[in-house]
């Protein structure tokens, strides 16, 4: 299990997701039911996340969902963190 931030530019949600059993689509359908008023199930939204690196990266497909869930620390960690690790993503939900 991995934690997301997830903000609207107005309120802030945290939630967390299992890599590879959770997707993309899932993800949009639980944005759109903590987001009623910024996102419609019909509209497109556009999920962001900072990286190790401070680039903004723009989300759109369950491979690269995928793959930022795999960079995440787990929950609960074996050991604890270590330099390099990558942060904890926080997407941007804006709509397109």
């Amino acid at each position: 299990m991995v934690q997301l931030k997830v903000t609207d530019g107005r309120s802030t949600r945290k939630f967390s997701l299992e890599p590879g059993k959770d997707s993309y689509q899932q993800l949009e359908q639980t944005l759109v039911s903590f987001f009623p008023e910024s996102v419609k199930e019909d509209q497109e939204m556009q999920l962001r996340y900072r990286d190790s690196d401070g680039d903004l990266i723009t989300v759109t497909t369950d491979s690269e969902f995928q793959e930022v869930l795999a960079q995440l620390p787990p929950l609960n960690p074996p050991h604890p963190a270590t330099p390099g690790t990558p942060q904890q993503a926080t997407p941007t939900l804006r709509k397109r």
